[in-house]
């Protein structure tokens, strides 16, 4: 992979972080940034159907491996922090 390459862990990841820095500080921009990762997920990274993420994607979101299923990839990481991303959300929103 390059830099510009997203591998999918560390999107579920910042998505966290930002929620979370958001809590601490309450400054807008780390709910802007976790909306945007949320997107980019939401658009290249999900799979539709299927309900997995794919391993990774280039700058522009195109997959780069079309398996979503790895040997080495479990749902620590997408169901983690999907899990987090909902708890902190209704956090937010009590």
């Amino acid at each position: 992979p390059t830099l510009a390459d997203k591998d999918f862990w560390p999107q579920a990841e910042c998505m966290v972080a930002f929620l979370y820095g958001y809590r601490l500080f309450g400054i807008p921009q780390y709910l802007e940034a976790f909306a945007n990762i949320w997107g980019f997920v939401r658009k290249h990274l999900i799979v539709a159907g299927v309900g997995e993420w794919r391993s990774l994607v280039n700058h522009a979101g195109e997959p780069i491996d079309a398996c979503t299923g790895q040997p080495w990839k479990d749902g620590y990481h997408t169901g983690r922090s999907l899990t987090e991303c909902v708890r902190l959300i209704k956090l937010f929103l009590a």
